[in-house]
């Protein structure tokens, strides 16, 4: 999968979350905050200014009181509308709960008065079996989103807009916290996929220069020393003709490891009658010590190193016997 397919995705995803995030919080918890903060605004009202507010939305419908209704303190009302007669029963409190008995009464009130209809109005709560009773013997009740629904057109403007401001407060925190989530599953997705499906072309397998680097990490070079030889025996054959003695036939080395090779090379090297000291300074410098300058080192030295064919490409240094005027001296026996 490409870069550019997985942070299209990843765009994908934070736009669903965030889209549907913001969607929420404007058209199901604003109206549903709304509603809450009506009814908190509702169970401040006196229970007269409840009254009034509930014969307003009656009046709304075209119901009015009769000349003869001043049942006020009670809550109880005999509305008109032409010659429909309607009974309106408003109980006042948040904390009152209405069950099947309040309906009854309400019943029985409108045989009483001489009406058909009954509107039943609390900013309490109504159970499910009152609902039921309600029902079979054509009583309204409003409770709830039902009553402010119908309360909400009555309320003053000033009222409506502090209402509509909290609301809208709620909902741009939420419309918020939503694009926080978005951003996040965008993230993680884009790390899943990354995790999961590399971008195409991505190296999956590491070039020959890491290789390489990888193979020398895996296999440290410690230098190595071997003992400084002592002098020969004065036996009257001078150092300088032991010096130009061939060197040993070469020896298949292939099979050994480059770190064995190195250890091999040293050996030989350090067995020539004109070195003093030889050691691997790196993974492919060989420092030498020489006794003397009698000879030329490197047409013996090179040929021990070159039949090593893992290490045949390395350097060569030269240090000379102390007191020698001639400087370090460095050769590349092979090249590659």
């Amino acid at each position: 999968m490409s870069a550019v397919v997985q942070v299209g995705v990843a765009m994908v995803v934070s736009g669903v979350v965030g889209g549907g995030g913001t969607a929420y919080a404007l058209w199901v918890s604003r109206p549903r905050d709304e509603t809450t903060a009506g009814l908190r605004t509702l169970a401040t009202m006196s229970w007269r200014e409840f009254t009034r507010l509930m014969l307003d939305v009656m009046a709304h419908r075209g119901f009015l009181r009769t000349e003869n209704d001043t049942a006020a303190d009670d809550g109880r009302h005999t509305l008109v509308r032409g010659s429909e007669r309607l009974s309106l029963w408003c109980k006042h409190g948040s904390a009152f709960l209405i069950g099947k008995l309040t309906v009854n009464e309400l019943a029985n009130d409108m045989r009483l008065a001489g009406t058909r209809a009954g509107v039943l109005a609390t900013q309490g709560r109504i159970v499910e079996d009152a609902r039921d009773a309600a029902s079979d013997q054509g009583i309204e009740l409003l409770d709830g989103s039902a009553l402010w629904t119908e309360a909400r057109t009555r309320l003053p403007e000033s009222t409506l807009a502090s209402i509509r401001k909290t609301a809208a407060r709620r909902a741009c925190r939420r419309i918020v916290a939503a694009w926080l989530m978005a951003a996040l599953a965008g993230i993680g997705s884009h790390g899943v996929l990354t995790r999961l499906m590399p971008p195409t072309g991505t190296a999956t397998t590491p070039d020959i220069a890491t290789a390489s680097a990888g193979a020398s990490a895996q296999e440290p070079v410690a230098p190595e020393t071997l003992p400084v030889r002592s002098p020969p025996a004065a036996d009257g054959e001078p150092v300088a003709a032991a010096a130009v003695a061939d060197p040993p036939p070469p020896a298949t080395t292939s099979s050994l490891s480059p770190a064995d090779q190195r250890h091999a090379a040293v050996r030989d090297v350090v067995d020539l009658p004109m070195v003093a000291r030889a050691e691997w300074t790196s993974a492919s410098t060989l420092q030498v010590e020489l006794r003397s300058t009698d000879a030329d080192a490197f047409e013996h030295i090179c040929p021990l190193v070159e039949r090593h064919p893992d290490i045949a490409t390395s350097r060569i240094q030269l240090n000379l016997p102390a007191g020698s005027d001639v400087p370090v001296r460095f050769r590349q026996c092979r090249t590659f």
